[in-house]
């Protein structure tokens, strides 16, 4: 009897425990990237391409911006979740 009352409430626990919130909001470190061409058009979104191809997805880059530092490069800054 107590071993089949044991086992659904450590399931219980155990789903409890993975689903519930992580602790806090992440925190965002700014990082930057530097890339040959101009910022374009859509210099912050491609910013963030870029960054995202780097880090991946779960870095969730934030607040792009672009800007030229010669006629033949550019450098990106994102925020990321620190590492």
């Amino acid at each position: 009897m107590k071993k089949s009352i044991a086992i659904p409430i450590l399931c219980t626990i155990l789903l409890l425990a993975l689903l519930s919130p992580s602790k806090g909001d992440p925190k965002f470190c700014p990082t930057t990237m530097q890339i040959s061409g101009s910022c374009g058009p859509n210099g912050a979104f491609e910013c963030f391409e870029a960054i995202n191809a780097k880090y991946g997805a779960s870095a969730m880059a934030q607040r792009c911006s672009c800007k030229d530092l010669s006629a033949n490069e550019h450098i990106c800054q994102c925020y990321i979740v620190c590492q």
